[in-house]
């Protein structure tokens, strides 16, 4: 409690006080029987901790709710956007770097949670485009794939050179007719026999080049093996190729149906 005579002096004094105290301070007028005035001034000290500690509380949980808001949106911006456009990139570089190398195809799992995203779908497209290619140029058009995508244009003309390969052609056998007699299912027989073929030439270090249809062209290019051992690989995959079609059960069922042998009897 402060008390001082109520003059011009004083009364500028109490109006620093209460501000000083903002509030916190009671200003009380004692009148005396001589007629002399006394003001008096009554601090709350501990009203007035108490609310400069609320204000302090207030201000940290402020800063704690921005710093954790900050957070979340800078997470959800990560993994919406930042984390999918840096996959992108990631294979881009890596098919440029080697464009045969298989990119990991995406998966999708559906939930009530979460629904499939634009950028999904964009990184999706670009995986599929990617394998695309890989499977319409094959090894030999890796070259032109890789010179495309440096050249950040297309590149019409790109000059020759003198490769040193074994190339091997094979193709199913009266593929017309076995098409009429299974229709959409002589899919099934051309993957069965796909399997054998690319998965025997892989196992002799050659490289399947292109499949369409019912043919098949595959290369073998004398890199890491000799000339000569590279020839011998070449031709003992297409001896087991001919060894694992002839001994198939699953190929034998394809052909002993009743309207593959009613047009192609012995087949």
């Amino acid at each position: 409690t402060t008390l001082w005579p109520h003059n011009s002096t004083c009364s500028e004094r109490s109006g620093d006080v209460s501000n000083e105290w903002r509030g916190a301070a009671v200003e009380v007028v004692l009148n005396q029987e001589s007629g002399r005035q006394w003001r008096a001034v009554v601090v709350d000290e501990e009203g007035r901790r108490g609310a400069a500690l609320v204000r302090l509380c207030a201000t940290l949980f402020g800063t704690a709710l921005l710093l954790v808001s900050s957070s979340l949106v800078l997470d959800a911006l990560s993994a919406e956007f930042v984390s999918p456009m840096d996959r992108m990139l990631d294979s881009m570089t890596s098919l440029l770097n080697d464009p045969l190398k298989p990119l990991a195809a995406l998966q999708h799992t559906a939930t009530r949670q979460r629904t499939l995203r634009e950028v999904d779908i964009v990184e999706s497209s670009m995986t599929n485009l990617a394998g695309l290619l890989q499977s319409s140029f094959g090894e030999a058009g890796s070259k032109l794939v890789r010179t495309n995508m440096l050249a950040r244009r297309p590149v019409h003309s790109v000059p020759g050179e003198v490769v040193l390969s074994f190339f091997g052609f094979c193709d199913i056998r009266e593929f017309t007719s076995l098409t009429e007699a299974l229709q959409t299912q002589v899919a099934k027989l051309v993957n069965a026999i796909a399997r054998h073929v690319h998965g025997t030439v892989n196992d002799h270090h050659g490289c399947p080049n292109k499949s369409i249809g019912d043919a098949f062209f595959v290369v073998w290019k004398p890199t890491v093996l000799k000339m000569s051992e590279t020839a011998d690989n070449a031709l003992a995959a297409f001896i087991r190729i001919i060894q694992k079609v002839e001994s198939d059960a699953e190929l034998e069922a394809w052909a002993q149906r009743k309207g593959v042998q009613e047009r192609l009897p012995g087949y």
